[in-house]
């Protein structure tokens, strides 16, 4: 730890009956929760010098249990087996939105723009002098 820790408290509920293994490890007197009513035991660690390496090992985590592997199992093969089978997820047809159909026109105007490398075209006078105006305001003139 880079700034070390000095007396390190470690709270853990007594229902979930963990056990914890540390350097300097000292159990304190187990208290009561306020919210839930619970016991708690409370331990003290041994202070951490600054770039020191705090370690604690904590048993009795709960595990899997023997149902979990086999069933994961068989999800596993039924997801697989819907690719062999051919089976899809039906697709939803999007409906246009105003905001699509703007950006479809937006960027046909922008391909047409593009494909005459990006110049004016006879028919677009007013685009060139709107720009022209656009450009001569943003440079203050």
């Amino acid at each position: 730890m880079p700034l070390g820790l000095e007396n390190p408290v470690v709270m853990v509920p007594e229902s979930v009956h963990l056990t914890l293994a540390a350097p300097g490890l000292q159990a304190m007197v187990s208290q009561t929760d306020d919210v839930e009513g619970a016991r708690i035991q409370i331990f003290q660690l041994a202070s951490v010098p600054r770039n020191g390496v705090l370690s604690i090992t904590v048993s009795g985590l709960p595990t899997r249990g023997a149902l979990a592997k086999p069933s994961r199992r068989c999800w596993w093969r039924l997801w697989c087996s819907r690719w062999v089978l051919g089976w899809r997820r039906t697709r939803v047809e999007k409906r246009p939105t105003k905001s699509r159909g703007r950006r479809d026109e937006l960027f046909a105007s922008w391909s047409k723009w593009n494909a005459h490398g990006g110049a004016a075209g006879a028919g677009d006078a007013p685009l060139a002098q709107r720009r022209a105006e656009l450009v001569a305001a943003d440079r203050g003139g």
